[in-house]
């Protein structure tokens, strides 16, 4: 495999983001929870070879583990989601995600990493039945609460 440099861009940063986030809030990030929070956040949705380069440098970078089916952000990439999401010295969260994209490494090899994420069609699938599953919980959750 070539061993090419790639820096890191704000969709890394969004990706760390928002595994961060899930475990600040006692969520398993898997690839759902991942999708769910940067489409929170965002409006959007990576790219399957957008979301594969950007975990895949997170993991060389040291700054996520993979475990079977979640992300979980190291003591590193824990500290730099801490340090970037203040809201004190943030006004808003794009604040936040900018502040962790400059925290991040600049340049990260990724051609000669022993392991290398790679997100199958099973995977999105069960990722986008997951997050509508979450989004009907939520609208559950909201009409409970109106009816009352």
């Amino acid at each position: 495999m070539e061993n090419t440099d790639h820096g890191f861009n704000f969709e890394d940063a969004l990706l760390l983001f928002a595994i961060g986030y899930c475990q600040r809030h006692g969520e398993n990030a898997t690839l759902g929870r991942v999708f769910l929070a940067i489409d929170a956040i965002n409006r959007s949705s990576p790219m399957r070879d957008e979301l594969e380069d950007g975990l895949n440098k997170l993991l060389v970078g040291g700054y996520i583990e993979v475990y079977k089916d979640k992300f979980v952000a190291t003591e590193l990439g824990v500290r730099l989601f801490d340090e970037a999401s203040d809201r004190k010295t943030h006004a808003d969260v794009f604040e936040e995600l900018h502040d962790l994209a400059g925290r991040l490494g600049w340049r990260v090899s990724t051609g000669n990493s022993p392991e290398r994420i790679v997100i199958t069609d099973a995977q999105v699938t069960a990722a986008t039945q997951e997050m509508h599953a979450i989004y009907e919980e939520i609208v559950a959750r909201i009409n409970d609460r109106d009816a009352k």
